[in-house]
């Protein structure tokens, strides 16, 4: 007699690609502004498309803020299946007693691995890289600013080999597709020329008397 063969088994990737609608993943960094002061960033990603969900940032990150902010990124029944973290003390009891009653099921990672948080991980990197990088930042309202700008960017226009070079959130015309096919960084320029406009009006502020010096000596020379 012959014995059929079973049915193969699906991959670990085929396994995560199935189930990555119900995954989300939270994880915090740290940036420095120009007054040396600590500011802590929250970031959720959503696995799927890798899509930011909720962005947050204070001085001081509890549980009870932590929670919070769990509740704004996901309101009613939008709150997914899986919450992958890492084992950072600032997610007390307070934390996990609210994504428990959220119906939410808690993945933690092994102590210092955060490749097993790859997708959050990677992202904060590109952040770092694209962004924080080449700012100064002066405090948390300015720091909220930037990361606003920064994630239009990243939802709209900035392209993932992961989704076949496609942006998390794809424009819906035809138009929109060519626009961004066209100028990929047109937006997040903006913001950019923006920001560097405000400094370079600082400095002329703070060296208002030598500019209006120069001035009256270039009018004499006229």
């Amino acid at each position: 007699m012959v014995r059929r063969r079973a049915t193969p088994s699906p991959t670990w990737r085929s396994f995560l690609l199935n189930h990555a609608a119900g995954i989300a993943a939270i994880d915090m960094f740290v940036v420095a502004s120009v007054s040396f002061r600590l500011l802590y960033v929250m970031i959720i990603l959503a696995h799927d498309r890798r899509r930011i969900i909720h962005t947050a940032v204070t001085e001081h990150p509890t549980a009870a803020w932590l929670s919070r902010q769990v509740t704004e990124a996901f309101p009613w029944d939008t709150a997914p299946r899986y919450l992958l973290r890492d084992r950072d003390s600032s997610y007390g009891q307070h934390f996990r007693r609210r994504v428990a009653a959220m119906g939410i099921t808690e993945v933690i990672t092994a102590p210092r691995s955060p490749w097993q948080n790859a997708c959050v991980e990677r992202v904060i990197g590109s952040i770092r890289r694209e962004c924080l990088d080449h700012i100064v930042i002066f405090n948390e309202r300015h720091l909220r600013r930037v990361l606003s700008s920064y994630a239009d960017y990243y939802q709209r226009t900035r392209t993932h080999l992961s989704l076949d070079k496609d942006c998390p959130t794809p424009p819906h015309s035809a138009s929109q597709r060519r626009k961004n096919r066209r100028y990929p960084k047109r937006r997040w320029l903006a913001s950019s020329l923006r920001t560097s406009r405000g400094l370079i009006r600082l400095g002329f502020l703070l060296t208002n008397r030598r500019a209006a010096a120069v001035h009256r000596r270039l009018r004499i020379y006229a």
